[in-house]
């Protein structure tokens, strides 16, 4: 599990949610050296806004790495927000 503490809360289901593509396998939370900002990295890097967005995906913040820009793919489209 690189992106939760647990399994507990999270909707596998996509109820209610945009489901996009899949995540890869390997995915992970990069801390941007450079500028500080927080990304889900899996076929590209997806910003995460701020700390309610991250918590509302249950994302773990000690599954943070930092990484330079140099080690991440390109960016796509940022991590939404609840509706």
């Amino acid at each position: 599990m690189n992106l939760w503490r647990t399994w507990d809360g999270l909707n596998r289901y996509g109820d209610g949610i945009d489901v996009g593509e899949p995540l890869l396998s390997g995915a992970y939370l990069a801390r941007e050296i450079e500028t500080g900002r927080v990304y889900l990295v899996g076929r590209s890097k997806r910003w995460i806004p701020d700390m309610a967005v991250f918590n509302l995906y249950q994302f773990d913040p000690q599954k943070i790495v930092d990484k330079y820009r140099s080690q991440l793919p390109g960016q796509g489209p940022d991590i939404p927000t609840a509706r």
